[in-house]
């Protein structure tokens, strides 16, 4: 299960657990959240028969413990100014609303419930600790102690709105370094920025988030954005503008400046980056550069550090004091209802045995086996089709400007930061695979089994399980982890009950890394920067981006692991990557920083997906994201596509989906070894929902449910790591069930995971056991897994080419039109009516080409004229519509338009190289004509494929015909075909028995013998050769040109043949390859003839 499985576990892990033992989850007071027989008021969910003073009592009583006071300090601030206005030295309960009172109760029970039976780090309620592999299983170690630390930073929000307050000060401002935003552009008079992270007070305000600002691009705003594409100080800028602008006022450039501060058109180096350590440290040292006249608080602001400090070192459960104080104080400074972010490092040490990393390791390689036919993410799945009609293989295309919906394809569907036009793709039925699930779950439920386990022989894993593909360079698996004790774990009795994980190896453990001893940071950090793509050399880059939400910040905060840093929104220049320990460098494991923006980022598609490059090292780039934040609300569409193109072609590993099954009112679980997939789960009846029903009634009908589908007393309400775990044989567990399912009805009620047959007590400590859930990093291994695709570094492509690059308008030297017609009418225009036009062509025409096409708007024929503009436009242009309008009335084709032309110049060599390019389609292009015009004489005669295979032999030697050593024998022309053309034995069969008439029409050798004697073979013979002498003139180009070419000469030609192809027979893959294994056949044949002497 370890060697050959597709992914090997690595270290270190993380633990997650609840800071309360598991028994405290059963000592909460009978009337915690319902008293059964007197409830029923505030919406039928408990507490409404007791008194003022009762409800206090039951307060009193539930916040009388030390570390639950500081939990509810930490994670509610409204409900712990409830509990203390209650339970304080003069509280009175008396002023306090009984509906205030009866939350607060149902409140403190949830709170006391999560702090022993939820794993999920929150506060200090639970936290987290690294996790190591025994050697051996006699070394496994669970020790759990009482030493628990905090981790205290600002909470991001507050941080955010305190430095947007004071970048915002003209005074302030002046010290400070600014520049554009890397997302802002111009569009039309407007300078535009299609994403405006939220502050925190329009958090609070609850208003729906800005998703585009802009300013009217005035003389002196478009100056800003010349001077400020790199880091400047307000000041200078503010003086280099009232130089410019002697007529306007220093007051009025000042507050213009604020102006585009505010809306974070132009960002201040105040913001403290994500990957900063001590982000408090940052504001304090760059207002060191600020008179202390300007900033009044910036004293206050530097000692508050020390109080932080303080406040951390204080034992857990006796900061509430404390934490209310430095609140106080940082409200002082910036109001916010959660100034601070409060983690919790657990006193624990934990190594698991192998046998553990080995069933991690089976289980992800089943997770992947089962993935999704197709690889990749789903939104970009058309994307890529759409992106490869528009640009080809062979075009680079700015992120910025693709995801542009008026410079290039606007954003792929379902992205919403900014939203665009597409819609969010209808996931395919897998109706077999359905009908298969519903099968298993149906059987295993009328069979009285509660659980479905899995083998590798069992009929799903035989019929849905795949070996193809590729799997991510890494991932992890987050899973509660049961076993009675660390002996009978370290003997292998123990269950995984899988609830989460992650796409990135170190993501789940990022934000808490801070909290890890300094060796235990080193092993995330060597842990990080490993687990990536193999090829060695993909540009690794580390992005960073201000959430959507400035909460997400407390998520998104990671150290700097890549020495490639990709900031997005974000103020440029950073510090460097993390090091041993904490910060120093480790010159041996560090390479030289690639600068990086998203500027430099082009996007580039081959036939298995999209990919970025850098531009300025023409290497493929790799982001990396080392946090668990969803991309969907909270990252700009450039940030979610980076995310999205690094898992091309990828298929990840797919947690269980019980798909169209998933509506059944019960669902066994499912066991693959000693991992559970997923826990046996039931949907509700409306019954339990219905918060007007008496309480009386509600509990009978509860346990007519649980009765009917066999509901097991122990359960988990809510969904993946939101849940409360339950007893419903205890009057408030079964009260706080009614107010999850009122308060979330498509809640769904799993089993415990105790229920899966194996006891837990492994992780005790001197309170008792823990529940505890485990991170485990994978990898995908190597040979074994599916090889990543090579990392062949692509032709150095400047930006500044891209950028040059202008596509064709219409009436400018080049015509694009476009017949839309059925695939089954090109045959028909293009031999019997196109020759008519092309014989009537003005004689300023020099050369023109088509293609057939199909895409979004159906099947077309594209038409392309170059000529000069007014040549085009006064007589061609009237040509080509009286053209258009006969065959209209001929009932072939639908409509005729003009496009602008966008030559594929990354394709086909770079502007240097086009002409020539162009000049082969041309003359393919008159080639195909007269070879479908000899078809349409004599359809049988020779085979179609014939003909085409000899187009393909034919161009591809005249491509190698002035570079030594090129025979048919040799290193050249013939060398490349073979090597390129894929075999097909039964057409290589079928052909055999045809050999004297496949070489005759094929004609390797390049004797020329057929079509003499045929109708039009004398044509047909001088337009091969007029594209010979064009094929051959290009091929030199791109050789005279060497490494100025925008390709490689070889991948030139293979899009050649590809064209050949398209011309002559359209877009089919399958036909396509069938004529290069004809080609290669036939080519194979000629050769041994050589070598043979024959």
């Amino acid at each position: 299960m370890g060697e050959g499985s597709v992914f090997r576990c690595m270290e270190p892990g993380m633990l997650r657990a609840p800071v309360h033992p598991v028994d405290r989850a059963r000592q909460l007071p009978s009337d915690a959240a319902g008293d059964g027989e007197r409830s029923g008021g505030d919406e039928g969910q408990g507490n409404g028969g007791h008194s003022i003073e009762e409800l206090a009592a039951l307060v009193r009583e539930l916040a009388d413990d030390s570390l639950v006071a500081e939990a509810i300090a930490v994670a509610s601030p409204p409900l712990a100014q409830t509990v203390r206005r209650v339970t304080g030295p003069a509280g009175c309960a008396g002023d306090v609303r009984a509906k205030d009172l009866r939350r607060a109760v149902r409140a403190l029970a949830g709170y006391r419930l999560r702090m022993a039976a939820r794993a999920t780090p929150f506060g200090l309620m639970a936290g987290v600790a690294p996790v190591r592999f025994a050697a051996r299983p006699d070394e496994t170690t669970a020790r759990w102690g009482a030493a628990h630390r905090r981790g205290v930073r600002p909470d991001r929000a507050w941080l955010r709105g305190l430095v947007h307050g004071l970048e915002r000060r003209p005074a302030v401002l002046r010290h400070l370094r600014v520049a554009v935003n890397d997302l802002a552009f111009v569009r039309g008079d407007r300078l535009v920025l299609p994403y405006v992270p939220q502050t925190d007070a329009a958090e609070r305000d609850g208003g729906p988030a800005v998703q585009e600002v802009s300013v009217r691009c005035t003389p002196a705003v478009r100056a800003v954005v010349d001077w400020a594409r790199t880091p400047v100080r307000g000041g200078e800028l503010a003086a280099r503008l009232c130089a410019r602008f002697p007529g306007v006022p220093r007051q009025g450039i000042e507050a213009m400046l604020v102006q585009l501060v505010s809306r974070q058109l132009l960002l201040s180096e105040l913001h403290p980056p994500l990957e900063t350590a001590d982000p408090l440290a940052h504001v304090g040292q760059v207002l060191g550069n600020v008179p202390r006249e300007d900033v009044p608080e910036g004293d206050a602001l530097r000692a508050l550090g020390a109080e932080l400090a303080a406040y951390a070192a204080r034992p857990v459960g006796q900061g509430a004091p404390a934490y209310a104080a430095v609140c106080a104080r940082m409200r002082e400074l910036h109001d916010g209802e959660r100034p601070l972010q409060v983690d919790l490092a657990l006193d624990a040490e934990v190594r698991l045995p192998p046998v553990v990393a080995q069933e991690a390791e089976a289980a992800a390689g089943l997770l992947w086996r089962l993935s999704a036919t197709e690889p990749g993410p789903a939104p970009l799945r058309g994307y890529h089709t759409e992106f490869l009609d528009r640009y080809g293989t062979g075009r680079l295309v700015p992120v910025t400007e693709l995801l542009d919906a008026d410079t290039g394809l606007g954003p792929p569907a379902g992205y919403r930061c900014p939203p665009g036009p597409r819609t969010a793709p209808v996931p395919a039925a897998d109706t077999e695979r359905d009908r298969a699930l519903a099968a298993l779950a149906q059987e295993a439920l009328l069979a009285g089994r509660r659980e479905v386990l899995l083998d590798d022989g069992h009929p799903l894993l035989t019929r849905f399980a795949r070996d193809e593909g590729r799997p991510p360079a890494s991932a992890e698996l987050c899973a509660q982890l049961l076993s009675a004790s660390p002996e009978r774990l370290a003997a292998g009795d123990f269950r995984l009950v899988l609830v989460g994980g992650s796409a990135q190896a170190g993501a789940m453990a990022g934000r808490f890394a801070y909290l890890f001893p300094a060796q235990a940071r080193e092993r995330v950090r060597r842990l990080a920067r490993s687990a990536g793509p193999a090829p060695t050399e993909a540009l690794r880059v580390q992005v960073s981006v201000p959430p959507g939400l400035a909460r997400g910040g407390n998520v998104a905060q990671v150290p700097r692991w890549l020495d490639a840093l990709l900031p997005v929104a974000s103020f440029p220049g950073r510090a460097p990557a993390e090091g041993p320990g904490h910060c120093d460098d480790d010159p041996g494991d560090r390479v030289e920083p690639v600068p990086a923006t998203l500027h430099d980022l082009a996007v580039g598609a081959d036939a298995e997906g999209l990919y970025l490059l850098h531009t300025a090292t023409g290497r493929r780039v790799a982001p990396a994201f080392f946090h668990v934040l969803n991309p969907q609300w909270q990252a700009p569409n450039a940030v979610r596509f980076l995310r999205d193109v690094a898992e091309c072609g990828v298929r990840g590993p797919a947690w269980w989906d019980w798909a169209g099954a998933g509506v059944l009112p019960c669902l066994p679980r499912v066991r693959y070894g000693r991992t559970v997939l997923a826990p046996a789960s039931w949907r509700p009846d409306d019954a339990l929902r219905d918060r007007q029903a008496p309480y009386g009634r509600w509990s009978a009908a509860l346990e007519a449910w649980r009765a009917r589908l066999r509901v097991p007393h122990r359960i988990r309400v809510g969904s993946a790591d939101r849940y409360l775990e339950l007893d419903l044989h205890l009057p408030a567990h079964r009260s706080l069930l009614r107010q999850e399912l009122v308060r979330r009805p498509h809640a769904l009620v799993q089993e415990a995971p105790t229920e899966a047959g194996c006891p837990d007590g492994w992780l005790s400590g001197p309170d008792g056991p823990h529940r505890a859930e485990v991170v485990l990093p994978l990898v995908a291994r190597r040979p074994e897994a599916a090889p990543d695709p090579p990392a062949v570094r692509a032709p150095h492509v400047r930006r500044d080419d891209i950028d040059a690059h202008q596509p064709q308008l219409p009436g400018g030297d080049w015509l694009f039109a476009t017949l839309h017609c059925s695939a089954e009418r090109h045959d028909e225009i293009l031999a019997g009516h196109l020759p008519h036009l092309i014989a009537a062509l003005p004689e300023p025409v020099d050369r023109w080409f088509f293609l057939r096409y199909q895409d979004v708007e159906g099947p077309h024929l594209r038409l392309r004229f170059h000529g000069p503009a007014a040549a085009l436009t006064t007589q061609l242009l009237p040509r080509i519509h009286q053209f258009a309008a006969s065959l209209r009335r001929a009932r072939l084709v639908r409509r005729l338009a003009l496009d602008t032309y966008d030559p594929e110049l990354e394709r086909y060599g770079g502007p240097e190289a086009m002409p020539a390019a162009e000049r082969v389609f041309h003359t393919d292009s008159l080639a195909t004509l007269e070879q479908l015009s000899l078809l349409r004489r004599s359809p049988t005669e020779p085979d179609p494929l014939l003909l085409v295979a000899a187009g393909q032999v034919a161009m591809a030697r005249a491509f190698f015909r002035d570079v030594p050593g090129a025979g048919a024998a040799g290193p050249g022309w013939a060398a490349w075909l073979l090597g390129t053309f894929g075999k097909d034995p039964e057409l290589h069969r079928r052909f055999r028995s045809r050999l004297r008439e496949t070489l005759a029409v094929i004609d390797p050798g390049g004797g020329r013998g057929w079509p003499v004697g045929a109708p039009g073979g004398a044509a047909l013979r001088e337009a091969w050769a007029r594209r010979d002498e064009a094929v051959a003139a290009y091929g030199r180009r791109l050789r005279e040109l060497g490494p100025g070419a925008w390709c490689t000469p070889t991948g030139a030609l293979a899009s050649l043949l590809h064209l050949h192809h398209n011309r002559f027979a359209g877009a089919d893959r399958a036909a396509e390859r069938a004529s290069q294994a004809v080609a290669r056949a036939a080519v194979q044949a000629h050769v041994d003839r050589i070598r043979q002497g024959r």
